[in-house]
């Protein structure tokens, strides 16, 4: 069963998490970060791999609850609401920041559009496996 508070709550901490680790990232990694045309590939490569690590876990951790019963449709749900999250914060990050003119690039790159795709399928499949260990242990 999909619980929409606990996935909003661990949605939001997926986010915070992989924009502080990206930021960091950056920082030590001195990415110029002022505009999208300056954000290397291996970054965006990097990304992707932090965020599918990042929803693995926290997609597991979003099952570690008896309102919660793990399984692909359960763990769908979660990463959609994962990307419907991270979608409204990096709209207001960008505004806020003073970088909304930059959305439409950040949006329109396709390795964005790959990350999003590995984020759902990620916490899709943790889902699924979960479901399964648990109908075994029964």
């Amino acid at each position: 069963m999909y619980n929409f508070k606990r996935a909003l709550g661990f949605s939001v901490l997926v986010y915070v998490t992989t924009f502080v680790i990206g930021l960091v990232a950056g920082i030590l990694g001195k990415v110029d970060m002022s505009s999208m045309e300056n954000t290397p590939d291996y970054f965006w490569y990097v990304g992707m791999i932090v965020s599918v690590v990042l929803i693995a876990i926290f997609t597991k951790l979003y099952f570690k609850s008896p309102t919660v019963r793990p399984s692909a449709k359960s763990g769908l749900m979660f990463g959609l609401t994962a990307v419907a999250v991270s979608f409204l914060l990096d709209f207001a990050t960008f505004s806020i920041g003073g970088m909304g003119d930059q959305l439409g690039m950040y949006f329109g790159d396709y390795r964005y559009w790959i990350m999003i795709v590995l984020v759902v399928l990620t916490a899709k499949l943790v889902g699924h496996m979960k479901g399964k260990a648990s109908q075994v242990s029964m």
